[in-house]
């Protein structure tokens, strides 16, 4: 790398020791000095190579990522079309069938009243898919406003007592705030919100099984909480079935995986979890 001269001297005249230690210690200090210069240099090489490989990494992470936002807004397309293509000709055909399930030959009634009913099966699908759509897109908005939580939760338990009586579940209200406690909602979305939830413990209850509705808060939040004694949603499975077109599998699932979906967006919407 260079030489240190440090001056002439005699062949034949020999160093002192004073001499011999300035050598000594200027080596010592330079080969520290030169030590470090290695050392830089090799961690600036690493360092640039590090930095080549995370740079490669993240036009990787950028590919994949535009890939899948590609695929989303395929996905968005999909549903936006179809919802679109399906719910007029669908609601015309709801018409027609309504028609005819009034109809006075009974074989022709009862037939028009299954197709009705399929019918009205599907719109209501096609209704969920084309509100799932809105959530993607950020299109829907809620208006909060003041409400007493009691007389909400009040409304939706006397709302759902007949359809409990069909399938003899007992159904019970718990109410564990304040009659006065009010908070700022949009009640229509939370009306849905618990009508999916509720709707859900009616379908994996057993014929004669229980339903508790129950509100309840602390210093900061309040709980809206729906339990039934069914069958139950596994840990590993907890987290997924609120994701879209996820189900329990376990269980035999009658939907497509939309209802906790919307519950999800619905509770994020109002800065919940």
């Amino acid at each position: 790398l260079g030489f240190l001269v440090l001056g002439k001297k005699p062949f034949d005249e020999p160093y002192t020791k004073e001499e011999i230690d300035i050598l000594q210690e200027s080596a010592t200090k330079l080969s520290l000095e030169l030590t470090g210069v290695l050392y830089s240099t090799q961690l600036q090489n690493e360092v640039k190579m590090k930095t080549k490989k995370l740079r490669e990494k993240n036009q990787e992470i950028g590919y994949l990522l535009n890939e899948k936002i590609k695929l989303l807004a395929q996905q968005s397309d999909f549903i936006a079309v179809t919802t679109h293509e399906l719910r007029t000709p669908l609601t015309i055909a709801l018409l027609h069938a309504y028609q005819l399930s009034t109809d006075h030959n009974l074989e022709i009634k009862k037939e028009a009243v299954e197709i009705h009913n399929s019918l009205k099966a599907l719109k209501s699908l096609t209704d969920r898919l084309f509100d799932v759509l809105q959530y993607d897109l950020e299109k829907i908005t809620i208006e909060p406003q003041k409400t007493n939580i009691s007389e909400f939760i009040h409304r939706i338990y006397e709302d759902f007592k007949p359809l409990m009586k069909e399938k003899k579940i007992t159904f019970t209200l718990k109410n564990d705030i304040n009659k006065k406690f009010e908070a700022a909602l949009d009640p229509i979305y939370i009306r849905q919100l618990m009508q999916n939830l509720l709707v859900n413990a009616i379908q994996y209850s057993p014929w004669g099984g229980e339903i508790v509705l129950r509100v309840k808060s602390d210093a900061k939040s309040f709980y809206f909480l729906v339990s039934d004694n069914g069958e139950g949603v596994p840990n590993e499975t907890k987290l997924d079935i609120f994701e879209k077109f996820k189900t329990n599998h376990t269980m035999q699932s009658p939907g497509i995986g939309l209802g906790l979906y919307i519950c999800k967006k619905i509770v994020e919407l109002h800065k919940g979890k």
